[in-house]
């Protein structure tokens, strides 16, 4: 794949959201799907906190926060605390600012 995240990039347009609703990821382990739920440039000396792992609950409340005051659409999807998330990012072009894609786990399947 030679392009590499520049997908993501078109998140920020109606018609490939809608016709792209589901990120899916294969592992050694088995398979996942992602729905996305949110889209939009990040500060990249500010908006870390998305890539952070073992979040404590506040921490998860501002990365969720973040992610929907950022998101250009409205993906018409709920997401809470209890939510398993992906982040995705990759560059703009200007180095201010990241393309981030947040994602919810709706589904695993473990390999047999």
């Amino acid at each position: 794949y030679l392009d590499g995240f520049y997908d993501l990039k078109q998140y920020t347009e109606e018609d490939f959201a809608k016709e792209h609703p589901y990120i899916y990821l294969s592992l050694p382990d088995g398979k996942t799907v992602w729905k996305v739920v949110s889209a939009g440039l990040a500060d990249a000396s500010l908006d870390y906190d998305c890539i952070l792992a073992d979040l404590t609950e506040e921490e998860m409340k501002t990365v969720i926060k973040k992610a929907l005051e950022r998101s250009v659409l409205d993906f018409g999807t709920s997401i809470s605390e209890d939510d398993h998330l992906m982040t995705l990012s990759t560059c703009t072009g200007n180095s201010d600012f990241r393309m981030v894609v947040t994602a919810k786990l709706i589904e695993k399947s473990e390999v047999e």
